[in-house]
């Protein structure tokens, strides 16, 4: 007779199978947004986040394959690509983003686990100052609590960085962000142009949508981890069922696109999750 322990010894060896190999096998999901602030042409984004210095083949080569297969205008990328003291795997990470940005325009926002390193001047310093010459060797522009704007296929599109402070990743008595909080570290939004923000931590959806951003890119909760449906089950902060898990959303006049990330660390665990690879094509409405 089978027993409740041989039952629930097969459904957990199912599981841990199941996601050994989600971990392993990215896919491309794709989102279509429309706007009356662009006149030109459509405009095509890849959105990376979250790698975390995992791979998916030599030097990320199948992740490369994917970006070219896409043909993205612009590459926005939301944080975390590295991850704190695992200096050891980087390398792969920054072969990677050479690669890429030899291809298309590269534009790096901070995840907190940059953030960390560059707060850290006994560990991280050193780390995030070669970081900093990297970006800069590559010709990928970095984004830390700053802006810019471009012009590509007749639309003005105007990007954003927002840098959030170690304290607003704690899982219980994180202070609360707001808009004023937002302008201070990066300005206004430009009313005249399509105002992308790259915020890593998708927790402020409020308040990013109160500062004024058309489109919202975040990362972070690598999609709960779990997830039924779009609903994520627990949050990088140890917090269950987090809204803004994973997905799209709308928020007064803002879209917020969630990433369920490129990859993990410390436990490598996915379920009905897979990594993602974002395109995001931006249209005119007509």
């Amino acid at each position: 007779m089978i027993t409740a322990i041989q039952i629930a010894a097969a459904l957990a060896v199912f599981f841990l199978g199941m996601s050994f190999y989600e971990i392993r096998h990215f896919r491309v999901k794709k989102y279509r947004l429309s706007t009356e602030k662009q006149n030109g042409e459509p405009v095509k984004l890849l959105f990376l986040s979250d790698l975390h210095n995992c791979a998916y083949g030599k030097e990320n080569g199948a992740l490369l394959v994917a970006a070219e297969m896409e043909a993205p205008d612009l590459v926005l990328i939301g944080g975390d690509m590295f991850t704190a003291k695992d200096a050891v795997r980087a390398g792969r990470t920054e072969a990677f983003l050479r690669a890429l940005s030899e291809k298309y325009p590269c534009f790096y926002a901070l995840g907190n686990h940059e953030q960390r390193s560059a707060a850290d001047p006994e560990h991280g310093a050193e780390w995030y100052a070669r970081f900093q010459t990297f970006l800069q060797d590559c010709g990928i522009v970095l984004l830390d609590n700053a802006s810019c704007s471009v012009n590509i296929k007749g639309n003005r599109i105007d990007l954003y960085g927002l840098t959030l402070e170690k304290a607003y990743y704690q899982a219980v008595h994180a202070p609360k962000l707001k808009a004023e909080d937002i302008a201070e570290k990066i300005g206004r939004a430009k009313p005249e142009g399509y105002a992308i923000l790259l915020a890593h931590h998708p927790a402020f959806a409020k308040a990013y949508a109160a500062w004024g951003a058309d489109l919202v890119l975040s990362g972070h909760y690598h999609g709960g981890t779990v997830r039924l449906g779009r609903q994520g089950v627990i949050s990088t902060s140890f917090r269950l069922f987090p809204r803004w898990s994973y997905g799209r959303f709308r928020e007064n006049n803002t879209d917020l696109i969630v990433s369920g990330g490129l990859g993990q660390h410390t436990i490598p665990l996915r379920l009905w999750n897979p990594p993602e690879l974002l395109v995001i094509e931006i249209n005119t409405n007509e």
